[in-house]
């Protein structure tokens, strides 16, 4: 904890020095969690929130080529999140094959 404090003075001096003034009440200190940008920052690594993990399994089945197209970017993104054993997204040819499919509105 001494650590921290030094280094948590050491910023704070700076930020004086530059001129640059922070809002107290948007500060958290001494924490080893924080949720920033719909992820959660940890010691061990960032995870997804939760709540968008939630609501990324209860995404509607895709009806049409536009939704598969938005699924998949929403997939990819989450990918990195995920143990690639035994997992399997679709690949960028999913859209045109779908396209390709008679019925399909786009």
């Amino acid at each position: 904890m001494k650590e921290h404090t030094r280094k948590l003075q050491n910023i704070l001096e700076r930020l004086e020095k530059a001129n640059i003034k922070i809002q107290p009440e948007k500060c958290v200190f001494a924490t080893d969690m924080e949720e920033y940008v719909a992820h959660i920052c940890t010691p061990q690594g960032i995870r997804p929130d939760p709540k968008n993990v939630e609501a990324f399994a209860d995404y509607p089945v895709p009806k049409t080529v536009k939704d598969v197209r938005s699924f998949v970017v929403l997939a990819g993104y989450y990918k990195r999140h995920v143990s690639s054993k035994g997992t399997a997204l679709p690949g960028p040819g999913i859209t045109r094959s779908l396209a390709s499919l008679s019925g399909v509105p786009d």
